[in-house]
This record gives structure tokens, C-alpha cells and sequence, in this order.
């Protein structure tokens, strides 16, 4: 699998992926919530994002 495909199995889209390198935008994962409501986990570092949803993913 190359990195693009990792990406875009995880979700993300074309547009998301021009924004890894953005030190200025956060990555939101509601991995486990249910409602809006309930708490995300959220990284101003992407490879910590990607490491949680690989987790949650088990990729």
C-alpha cells in the first residue's frame, strides 16, 4: 500500500492531504464518539493523528 492509498484508506481526502505539512491546522478524529457531543481527540501533529487512526483501524 503507498502512502497515498494509506491516506485515503483512513479517510482522508485530496484536499486533507495538502495539509500535513501545515504546522497551523489541527487534525480532529472522533474515533470513538457516537454523537457530536462526545469528545475527539485532537493533534496539531499529523503523524500522531494517522498513528491513533491506524490503531483505531487496525491497519
Amino acid at each position: 500500500m503507498t502512502t497515498r492509498e494509506l491516506y485515503h484508506s483512513v479517510g482522508l481526502s485530496t484536499s486533507d492531504i495538502t495539509k500535513i505539512d501545515d504546522p497551523t491546522f489541527v487534525w480532529v478524529i472522533a474515533a470513538f464518539a457516537k454523537s457530536a457531543d462526545e469528545p475527539a481527540a485532537a493533534f496539531s501533529d499529523f503523524d500522531c493523528a494517522l498513528n491513533l487512526v491506524k490503531r483505531v483501524k487496525h491497519l
